[in-house]
This record gives C-alpha cells, structure tokens and sequence, in this order.
C-alpha cells in the first residue's frame, strides 16, 4: 500500500483559513457570551419548593402543582383582598440579572411577576416593580409598573387577547444606571411589547425577593416556568 501525501498546497490554505478565522471565531464567541442561572424551577416537584415562602391574607387562594405546572388561584367569587403570592430571596448580582417567566391564563384578571425591596409582607406593598396584567386598573393590559420617585406608576405594554396560551413576561433588570426592561413574547419567542424605564423610586441594592402573585379576581394563573438569570 502506497502512503497517502497531502499536498503542501492544501496544508498551506488550510493553516491560512486557521488564521483568517480566528478572529471571526473569538469576537463571535465573546459577544454571545454564556447566562448564568441563578435559580431556575419548573415546578415538576410534587410540592412547592422549599426556597418559596408562601403569602396569604386569609380570604381564600389555592397554590397547586400538576404535570409540571403551578397553579395560582383566588376564589371564584372574587373576593377584594383576596391574594396569594410566592415568594423567595434573591441577592442582586453586580451586572444585573432577568427576571423571566412563562404564564397562561383562561381568564387574563389580576397576575404580577415582581421584584420585592426589603422585607415583606408582599401584597398591597409598592416597594418594588412588577410586570402586572390586571383587568380593574387598564382593561386587560399587561403592564410595567414600578415604584417611581413621584410614586405607583404604571404603563401599557402589551394587550393580550388570547386566552389559554403561553406568554413569556421578561423583566430585565440592570443596576449602573439603574435601569429595568420589561419584555412580552409570545409562545413562539416573537417580541409582542417592550418598555424601559430609569425614572425610579427604588434602589438596586434594596432588591430582595422575586414574587408570583395573583389577587381579587377570580383569578386563575398557570406558571410553567420561572427563572432568574445573569
């Protein structure tokens, strides 16, 4: 059997290709660079875990879990007060982070992913921002609504008119300046509203818990997923 020789030529181009796309290869590596997850949970436990405290004023709720999906729910009556929340401490990390989850509902009432200031209880506080989708206040408009330095304000996102599909509500959250983002996509990923705002009353530092949290109603919330990334 006779060895095989690779022409010189091809190693030549070959090691003039290595060099060419090097940098190509470096500056695509360094502008996608990798989230770091902060805490990811996709409720597929048979209970709710032990890093969520629960929060409820007493007039009725339900949290349940099923197939892999939470189940936030106010009494069907509607009970004004009503309110049952979850919630869990998070340390702000020093480049920021985002706050993400996916919900459906066959109702589209009152719902709110939230960042919390300081300490609890959650409901009725306005110590933070929340991404809120509440019938009482815009008419079924998901909304970003934050603690500003002229106090509780709140603007139009996104106007969801499909019930019983999934939306993934984003809350981009950068701390130098302080700034937070607040994104809607629908199941497919396709942005369907945005917002930013640096006009607020809140520090980044004081930021403590990250909150589920239905209210009023009726109101009834699935929750797929919800993370927390950097």
């Amino acid at each position: 059997m006779k060895d095989f020789i690779i022409p010189q030529r091809i190693v030549v181009f070959a090691l003039m290709a290595v060099v060419l796309l090097s940098p190509m290869l470096v500056s695509i590596a360094e502008a996608s660079p990798r989230s770091k997850t902060i805490f990811f949970d996709d409720f597929t436990s048979r209970s709710l875990s032990s890093s969520w405290i629960v929060e409820k004023t007493g007039l009725g709720g339900t949290i349940s879990l099923s197939k892999g999906v939470l189940t936030l729910t106010t009494p069907p009556s509607g009970t004004v007060g009503a309110s049952v929340t979850i919630y869990r401490h998070i340390t702000p990390p020093t480049n920021g982070f985002t706050l993400s989850a996916r919900v459906s509902s066959s109702q589209l009432t009152t719902f709110a992913l939230r960042i919390h200031c300081g300490s609890p209880p959650i409901f009725w506080s306005t110590n933070g921002a929340q991404y809120e989708i509440d019938n009482g206040v815009e008419n079924k408009q998901l909304m970003a609504v934050w603690e500003s330095p002229s106090g509780w304000t709140w603007t139009n996102v996104y106007g969801p008119s499909l019930t019983n599909t999934w939306y993934t509500i984003e809350m981009k959250v950068k701390p130098s300046p302080f700034t937070i983002t607040w994104n809607v996509y629908n199941s497919k990923g396709k942005l369907l509203g945005t917002y930013t705002t640096t006009n607020l009353g809140i520090s980044y530092s004081s930021i403590s818990y990250v909150c589920l949290e239905v209210w009023n109603g009726p109101a009834s919330y699935h929750i797929d997923w919800v993370k927390a990334t950097n």
